[in-house]
């Protein structure tokens, strides 16, 4: 009876719309343009959210993904040059090679750093805060003054376990990023297959419209 009552009043003001000339008849096809045209525009807005929010989570993860890739490597290989300088300082002495670990410590710590503030699981974080742990106790005994061989040795030792973490966490990063890659892979097509249905929504939804907008004229 409500629905009834509404669709009467709406029919009456149209009506007494039409009644007022060339102007009025004009608001009216406006109207009613704009009645069968609601249910696209609702479509297009809709579509354009979702899709625009689709591509700035694919952005993202692409770019999580590239940097975690390059700076779990970045470890390995700032891991092999830190022991190649480590080894020559504990054979030559020569401040020079001292030097040149601690700058490949520091550059080290900071792509942990890096790795710790982009990434979120917490399996590869615990990982990264045990290697970050280890390694700065490795370089306070090989960096401590006077060291004996015998201490730099077994420091030096340490290399190889480090090593192996490292590429735990690289290999443990590349499984999150297939993971998360197949997560937005998902995403896309359920979010494809929501526009198509809503796409072939609003073809009887603005059948309906129109039929409602003859009626009430």
């Amino acid at each position: 009876w409500v629905l009834a009552k509404m669709v009467q009043t709406l029919r009456s003001h149209l009506r007494s719309v039409y009644i007022y000339g060339p102007k009025s008849f004009l608001t009216l096809i406006l109207i009613g343009f704009g009645f069968v045209a609601l249910p696209l525009i609702f479509a297009l807005i809709y579509s354009a959210f979702h899709v625009e929010r689709l591509a700035d989570q694919s952005q993202v993860t692409v770019y999580t993904a590239v940097q975690a890739t390059q700076n779990t490597r970045m470890l390995l290989e700032q891991l092999t040059g830190m022991e190649r300088s480590a080894r020559q300082y504990n054979v030559l002495k020569d401040p020079a090679f001292l030097q040149s670990y601690e700058e490949k410590h520091q550059a080290f710590q900071k792509t942990l750093g890096i790795l710790l503030a982009s990434l979120h699981d917490d399996t590869i974080r615990t990982q990264l805060r045990t290697l970050a742990s280890r390694e700065n106790t490795q370089f306070l005994a090989i960096n401590a003054k006077p060291v004996t061989s015998a201490e730099a040795e077994a420091a030096i030792a340490e290399f190889l376990p480090l090593v192996e973490l490292a590429q735990n966490i690289f290999t443990d990063t590349n499984k999150v990023i297939v993971h998360e890659v197949e997560e937005m892979h998902q995403t896309s097509e359920r979010t494809l297959k929501t526009l198509l249905w809503l796409s072939f929504a609003m073809i009887p939804t603005a059948i309906i419209f129109s039929a409602l907008f003859t009626i009430l004229l």
